[in-house]
């Protein structure tokens, strides 16, 4: 082979080599290619706690009642965790935080303090009216919605504070409701209405009254007797002169039993009707068999609408599992409360309250537990149900409900 052939393979052997080595240098030097979501990969989601307050009597007297409630609002809280909701985009955690009123206006005040210094996003309380009414400027100042399971005085929604609502029917919806009620069931009755003179009594006689005649019936006698009056002979010999048939009486059932065992021993023929707090086991087993079985009947509220107690028993069987002592009244009542707060927040993207108020404001035809739940402009639900009761035989009889 000539010298220049030599020189021409070698300088080939030199090229390819230079290429090879550049291509694997190239090759072990260069960084892989990613995917450009990778990127610029999207932080996730930051966790976001919702606390929710609850007060009611823990302890006292009334703890049956607010234990009741407490464990219908705790129920909801881990129901709303079992859906993993989101808010405003974040996965959101409920917790549920529980205060101690005692059943006492002051107490009530300290107990919604402590729960704004956690920072709860909304309260579900308090139960009975004096607590609730002594904490709702609180919740007010701080622009903190509170949802009432329970009180009924017309105060709490009537003040004007916009963050009160209240998920039962008023004690002036409750009278007006069963005198539709009384007008559906005894047409042709002559009617006369009687109060203690208290400023709860008085509020239940009227708007029975103002109920009565918007259903185009008349009252024929109006009077009223004092409140620690349990002699009330001369009163049902004025009825039996004016020959009335039906009563309407503004009085709770320390007064309304002494009443009923009178037009028992009269053996009158007299319906007496009242509004709540009255119809109780108690007096049910005071008047059975005598001649005033059968003939009272009470408007209450805070009772889940007749179609609902299928699902209402079922989730009171949920509760006794746990704590098989549990009195179910007004749980399921709370439990709605807690669901109507966290419909808000999603609908509102925000469990801020000055963010979500304005949607829980705006809630209508809610499907709850207990019934619809429709809020008006004052915070109360126009879709609550009264339902009537009478005593009969010894029973506390359910016999409809009036919208």
């Amino acid at each position: 082979m000539d010298q220049s052939r030599i020189r021409r393979l070698c300088r080939r052997a030199i090229t390819a080599a230079a290429i090879t080595s550049a291509v694997l240098l190239a090759a072990c030097s260069s960084k892989p290619k990613t995917p450009a979501v990778a990127a610029a990969a999207v932080p996730a989601a930051q966790p976001l706690r919702v606390r929710i307050g609850q007060a009611a009597p823990l302890s006292g007297p009334q703890a049956e009642f607010g234990l009741d409630v407490q464990r219908g609002a705790q129920l909801a809280v881990d129901d709303l965790n079992s859906r993993a909701l989101r808010i405003g985009g974040r996965p959101a955690t409920f917790e549920l935080v529980s205060e101690d009123d005692h059943a006492d206006p002051e107490r009530a005040r300290g107990a919604a303090q402590r729960l704004l210094q956690r920072q709860v996003a909304g309260v579900v309380g308090h139960l009975n009216a004096r607590a609730t009414i002594a904490a709702a400027e609180l919740y007010a100042a701080a622009g903190v919605p509170a949802i009432t399971p329970s009180a009924t005085d017309p105060q709490w929604t009537a003040s004007g504070w916009r963050t009160s609502f209240r998920l039962v029917a008023d004690d002036g919806r409750q009278a007006a409701a069963i005198a539709r009620y009384a007008a559906r069931t005894w047409p042709a009755a002559r009617v006369a209405v009687v109060d203690n003179g208290t400023p709860y009594g008085k509020l239940m006689a009227d708007s029975f009254a103002d109920g009565l005649k918007a259903a185009g019936l008349a009252v024929q006698q109006r009077s009223q007797v004092d409140e620690h009056a349990t002699n009330f002979r001369k009163l049902l010999a004025r009825l039996r002169q004016d020959k009335v048939d039906l009563l309407f009486v503004g009085a709770l059932d320390d007064q309304v039993g002494p009443l009923l065992r009178q037009v028992a021993e009269a053996r009158a023929t007299l319906d007496v009707v009242v509004a709540d707090a009255v119809c109780g086991r108690r007096l049910a087993e005071e008047l059975k068999g005598s001649a005033a079985d059968g003939r009272l009947w009470c408007g209450e509220g805070g009772h889940p609408r007749v179609e609902a107690e299928a699902g209402v028993d079922a989730f009171a069987r949920r509760i006794e599992q746990a704590h098989p002592e549990n009195t179910t009244v007004y749980s399921p009542l709370a439990y709605d409360a807690v669901q109507v707060l966290a419909q808000a927040m999603v609908a509102a993207g925000s469990a801020d309250p000055a963010q979500y108020l304005p949607q829980l404001a705006r809630t209508r035809g809610y499907q709850g537990l207990a019934g619809p739940v429709s809020f008006d402009t004052r915070g109360d639900n126009v879709d609550a149900p009264v339902a009537v009761f009478t005593l009969r035989k010894g029973e506390k009889v359910r016999v409809g409900d009036v919208q």
